[in-house]
């Protein structure tokens, strides 16, 4: 998964502008690192909305020097997200977590190189990314923010932010509207209806190369759908699926998905959730014993999703993660394939669905898998 090509980037810094270049030539092979934040990312549960953009952001999630790799000079670092928010109920019920209110927030996300878990100042990595959800009818207060295309090359790490050894990589996000009141809030997570918010929708996941002008892999990409169409019963179906043979301890995978459904022919919204997983055979929709001591409790991204409104004919999931191999893929004292699965879990939106209903899957969708050997060092 190779995000970044551009040779220079500009990036905010505090403010300031900052260029930072490839280094020129490099090693005809490299080194690659991958982390995550991993499960229970989130670290508030609240995102205040004010008047004005960017008066009370927050770190939402941050991924850390204990499991980001120090960043050395001539690095690559590729940085991919995702975050799941809720807009408040539009009424008074007992669901809502302060006052209701009928306005669409402009939500905004920044991923930024920092110093501290906390800290909501640094180097802008990747674009600013804004929620796509709204009061109106046919509501749709559940968003999803996938940030890709995220990739910064380090020239001098004494011009970065941070020490090289002891970087972040922080969320922050921010809620705005004219219209807002003095408590509103924006949901991080879901929104059950006792009032709880569920959480565990998001990561932050980072892919770092040593040095950037290395021979990595190439993703390996397949259009190839499991279904073509999903029946609406909220159970969980494989949608896409790559097969990997002699995996070994210490490899490492970068996943990145599309995925296009079609409800035009549906008289309700469509509730749409995904999650990307490592199985043990292309139909298996929760990782096994099998997988999940492979690594990362075979997650390698979180389930979350959205509602699939009326006034849309087709909708877009976009999925990414990243995952450590902690051992190789064997059982029985013989090697066995394993599995990277697209799940999705589909349903109708407050209305029941009818006996021959059905979600189509578009041929616009893929799943791409890169595969990276394991670290030397």
């Amino acid at each position: 998964m190779r995000l970044l090509a551009p040779i220079t980037l500009l990036l905010a810094l505090s403010g300031a502008t900052l260029a930072v270049a490839a280094p020129a030539g490099g090693d005809d092979t490299g080194v690659v690192r991958v982390a995550t934040s991993g499960s229970y990312s989130e670290r508030i549960e609240k995102l205040p909305i004010t008047r004005r953009a960017g008066a009370e952001s927050r770190v939402v999630m941050s991924l850390g020097p204990e499991k980001l790799p120090r960043l050395r000079q001539g690095d690559e670092l590729e940085l991919t997200s995702e975050v799941q928010v809720t807009l408040n109920c539009t009424k008074r019920v007992k669901r809502c977590i302060g006052p209701p209110y009928r306005y669409d927030p402009d939500v905004r996300v920044r991923l930024l190189l920092t110093d501290s878990a906390g800290s909501k100042r640094g180097l802008q990595i990747g674009p600013t990314k804004r929620a796509e959800c709204g009061q109106k009818q046919p509501r749709e207060h559940h968003c999803v923010i996938v940030t890709t295309h995220a990739g910064l090359r380090i020239d001098d790490p004494g011009e970065l932010p941070c020490p090289a050894d002891r970087c972040f990589v922080n969320l922050v996000m921010d809620a705005s509207s004219p219209k807002a009141g003095k408590d509103d809030v924006l949901l991080v997570g879901g929104n059950k209806p006792d009032g709880s918010i569920p959480q565990d929708r998001g990561r932050i996941n980072a892919v770092l190369l040593h040095p950037a002008g290395g021979d990595y892999p190439k993703p390996r990409r397949t259009k190839r759908r499991e279904l073509a169409e999903l029946p609406l019963d909220l159970k969980r179906r494989v949608v896409y699926s790559q097969k990997l043979r002699g995996v070994e301890r210490g490899e490492q995978l970068a996943v990145e998905a599309k995925v296009v459904t079609d409800r035009a022919h549906l008289p309700y919204s469509v509730r749409t959730s995904a999650q990307l997983v490592l199985a043990g055979s292309p139909t298996e929709t929760q990782p096994g014993p099998f997988a999940r001591r492979l690594g990362g409790k075979g997650e390698i991204s979180e389930s979350n999703g959205f509602n699939c409104t009326a006034d849309h004919d087709t909708c877009t999931t976009r999925k990414v993660g990243v995952l450590r191999f902690s051992t190789n893929a064997r059982e029985g004292g013989k090697p066995r394939p394993v599995y990277v699965n697209l799940v999705m879990i589909v349903g109708p939106k407050q209305l029941e669905a009818g006996p021959g209903d059905r979600y189509d899957v578009l041929r616009r969708g893929w799943l791409d898998v890169t595969r990276y050997p394991r670290p030397g060092g």
